[in-house]
């Protein structure tokens, strides 16, 4: 299995490094959608300290950690999964001794490394040049950060099956596709922190899992999260990531019947 996900690995990274105008334009792309946030949070706390207990000093440091953490837990299927079903090849993909969902686990692990490697180390640098990046509360803090990044490559990864799922009821999932992406932008945290939400859109957001991805590490790292709830945090993530992969292997199952049902 080990040697399986090396080879992934290896072959990811040479099929981005073939094309490295690309490479060059994505860091571009990383660089200038960090130097933008990081502008309009400094005009919207101009002349404020601080704003709902947090310090324009912690925002930023609270953009680059969740762009970083953003970066990592990318997972994208469902693209995948519809151009699969679209030719046909889905049928011999399941055909396969590996699981088609592994399969694209380790893909996208793998996409996770390199752009962790490529983009995010370069971001990471700039920003430490250009700005003050907090370190973590604490080192307990870190620890769980580090925990919670895999839980929020899992949550993702549940969600992204899900998703996908729909393509095996419908060739042309994009409506869908859209308004849930949209959704997911709005309660996840990245672009507004959930402790700048109502209460009652705060409630909402909690109850969805989206905020585990980006947010929840992010407010670990800066200890917006006591230490006495870090576990539970945690184990949040694990019962979503429970929850979700029972959803997304009922759904595929269905998928998978119905595909070979009508002569898939």
């Amino acid at each position: 299995m080990l040697r399986t996900f090396l080879f992934i690995v290896r072959n990811v990274f040479r099929q981005h490094l073939q094309y490295r105008a690309n490479v060059f334009y994505t860091l571009i792309h990383v660089l200038f959608y960090l130097f933008a946030k990081v502008a309009i949070w400094t005009a919207l706390y101009a002349g404020k300290e601080t704003v709902a207990g947090t310090t324009l000093e912690e925002m930023i440091t609270y953009i680059i950690v969740v762009q970083l953490v953003g970066i990592f837990s990318s997972v994208y299927v469902s693209g995948q999964v519809e151009e699969r079903v679209r030719s046909g090849d889905v049928a011999i993909d399941l055909l396969k001794p590996i699981d088609l969902r592994l399969l694209f686990v380790f893909q996208n692990f793998a996409g996770s490394i390199y752009s962790l490697t490529i983009n995010a180390v370069p971001m990471l640098a700039v920003a430490l040049v250009f700005f003050r990046v907090d370190p973590p509360a604490s080192p307990v803090h870190l620890a769980y950060f580090i925990a919670s990044l895999f839980g929020a490559y899992l949550v993702s990864a549940m969600i992204e099956f899900a998703k996908s799922a729909v393509v095996f009821w419908s060739l042309r999932p994009n409506t869908f596709a859209w308004v849930f992406t949209g959704f997911a932008g709005a309660f996840g945290g990245g672009a507004v922190p959930l402790w700048f939400f109502p209460p009652a859109l705060m409630a909402l957001a909690r109850a969805l899992p989206f905020h585990l991805i980006q947010f929840v590490p992010a407010a670990i790292y800066l200890g917006k999260i006591p230490v006495a709830e870090l576990p539970f945090a945690i184990l949040r993530q694990a019962a979503w990531v429970v929850g979700l992969g029972l959803l997304q292997a009922a759904l595929w199952r269905r998928g998978i019947r119905r595909i070979t049902v009508y002569g898939g």
